[in-house]
């Protein structure tokens, strides 16, 4: 008897969950519906019939109809309880990156720093005003000397100089 009164007792605590269920699956039908792309109407109004107070049409207008490409089955087809967002975010997609930034040598390195909270809510002040100390530092008005040429600067020069006197060579010989 004490179990069924807990029984009973605990359906009607969880009475309204079927609620919040069918407003999550509604929801779910509403993005999936949004997401897919229906056949379009592009028929232009006015164009292939006559104008005017008087004129009836005696033949039906042709619709011009553009069907939507055959969509590929959602990754969250399957699963009742997930929404899973196929769009890409235009805001996120400034933020990615397509290479390896310059300082390190893998993808992994890339993603542990990235990882890592830089904010002054985790970090010490000492540790987060490292962080984001600047490399250089120069004071206001002071001249900087230009950079010196590298090796690897000369040597690109010199191919890149050598790769347009080839090119200048063999047009005077075509002509």
């Amino acid at each position: 008897k004490a179990s069924q009164q807990q029984k009973a007792l605990i359906a009607e605590a969880f009475a309204m969950d079927d609620v919040i269920a069918s407003d999550f699956e509604k929801e779910k039908q509403r993005l999936e519906d949004a997401e897919t792309e229906k056949d379009k109407d592009v028929t232009l109004p006015g164009w292939g019939c006559w104008g005017g107070l008087s004129v009836k049409n005696s033949f039906p207008k042709k619709r011009i109809i553009k069907k939507a490409a055959p969509q590929s089955r959602r990754k969250d087809a399957g699963l009742k309880h997930v929404i899973i967002t196929e769009r890409k975010q235009k805001k996120l997609e400034k933020d990615m990156v397509n290479d390896v930034p310059y300082p390190f040598e893998s993808k992994q390195q890339f993603e542990q720093s990235v990882r890592v909270p830089t904010g002054k809510e985790w970090n010490t002040m000492g540790v987060f005003h490292k962080a984001i100390r600047p490399k250089v530092e120069t004071k206001a008005g002071a001249i900087i000397a230009p950079m010196k040429k590298t090796k690897a600067i000369v040597k690109n020069e010199k191919r890149m100089l050598e790769k347009y006197s080839n090119k200048t060579k063999k047009r005077k010989v075509a002509i």
